[in-house]
């Protein structure tokens, strides 16, 4: 089955959503079924599919220039170049972001949430055009839709009218062979020469105003350290994304901008360690559609703090403290409870426990047996597979 796999708005692997990406690359390229073609920016070419080797897949790497350029690309291009190359199907990781007009194939596209029909005010005005107006048609148009929780099911059905019938709930997973409790003395190392030893609580998302709600956790930072507690930090990891100057903006200001620690992205290596440090991990976002830091830190045993969005709710709610997103008075007070507690609590081995229920490996291997179920019911690119695309010269650089 020959499938091309488009990594365009996975954030160059820096987001929940390039993590997803790259799970989804690692598992199908081991499928002895599977003819995988990637296709993403030319300058991402190492992340996605890694140095040359034989067992590699295939490369395809357009040149673009900013968004906009990409987007036209995916719109009006992508669907020439699949029918040339002959694809069976196409599969679009981050299909609540990029997606074609047309195809001549069955298209997968895995939608992690329709927050942008909901957080406003994160983009520009033509960008704004094309998330509110466009892509929500351009999702309908899926052969079938993955979605990552049965809460963000729910809203894509409500605000787009796909059939439920054509959405798949796939989980997304943890890695536990790196996301566990036990402390690993290398990366603590790293930790230490960046953090010290003080205690502090983490928050790991993109900077990304309004969704992520960063503002609100510095208030409540200040409003707990304000309160007479002892020096704590607050650790931001994430790289910067849309309206991030005003969280920068909003940390300078602070009266306690000093213990404030924006890492900017963290490197995947670092990021266990980083958990398994934190006297708590907080996700205070206004709307997720699922919540990968939060079952990370579950995982890792270590206590969670999740806001009242519905997705994070479902994910982490059974283990996690569930607060009002709105409530800083709420989060200053669970500062206060967690970090009065020496290490992990009595109820890290429940919340590892409940993190099992999440792998990157069950993840991969539901979502590819709905593509194949796609290809099955609707057929193939029959016009493109007449054609040797070893013969074509297409813009790719392997």
């Amino acid at each position: 089955m020959k499938i091309g796999l488009v990594t365009l708005g996975s954030d160059g692997g820096r987001s929940g959503i390039g993590r997803y990406t790259a799970e989804m690359i690692d598992a199908f390229r081991v499928e002895s079924e599977v003819d995988l073609e990637v296709v993403g920016r030319r300058e991402e070419e190492a992340l996605w599919v890694g140095p040359a080797a034989s067992d590699r897949p295939r490369w395809i790497g357009p040149r673009f220039g900013g968004p906009l350029s990409e987007i036209l690309w995916v719109l009006l291009v992508l669907p020439v170049l699949a029918w040339r190359r002959g694809w069976e199907v196409a599969f679009f990781p981050a299909g609540n972001r990029r997606l074609p007009l047309w195809m001549p194939c069955p298209t997968v596209g895995t939608v992690h949430d329709v927050a942008m029909l909901h957080v406003p005010r994160r983009y520009g005005r033509a960008r704004e055009l094309y998330v509110l107006r466009v892509l929500p048609w351009l999702i309908r148009r899926l052969t079938r839709v993955v979605s990552v929780s049965r809460t963000s099911a729910l809203d894509i059905e409500e605000s787009t009218g796909i059939p439920v019938d054509r959405i798949e709930v796939i989980a997304n997973g943890v890695d536990h062979d790196r996301f566990h409790p036990r402390p690993e003395p290398e990366a603590r190392a790293r930790l230490d020469e960046t953090l010290g030893a003080a205690p502090y609580l983490l928050y790991v998302a993109r900077i990304e105003h309004p969704s992520k709600n960063h503002l609100g956790l510095i208030e409540a930072f200040e409003r707990f350290r304000a309160s007479g507690a002892p020096r704590v930090r607050l650790v931001l990891a994430g790289g910067n994304a849309e309206r991030a100057d005003e969280v920068h903006a909003r940390i300078a200001q602070s009266p306690v901008a000093e213990d404030i620690v924006a890492l900017g992205f963290v490197p995947d290596a670092d990021l266990p360690e980083l958990y398994r440090g934190t006297a708590g991990a907080a996700m205070p976002s206004f709307y997720e559609g699922f919540g990968i830091p939060a079952v990370e830190a579950l995982a890792c045993g270590v206590p969670v703090a999740v806001s009242d969005c519905p997705a994070l709710v479902e994910v982490a709610g059974a283990v996690a403290t569930v607060l009002p997103a709105r409530d800083p008075e709420a989060w200053a007070g669970w500062m206060s409870r967690v970090t009065a507690v020496d290490g992990l609590d009595a109820g890290a081995d429940r919340r590892t426990s409940h993190a099992l229920a999440y792998d990157w490996r069950r993840s991969a291997a539901e979502t590819l047996a709905t593509i194949r179920d796609a290809v099955r019911r609707n057929g193939t690119c029959r016009v493109g597979t007449l054609i040797h695309a070893e013969d074509l010269r297409t813009p790719e650089t392997a």
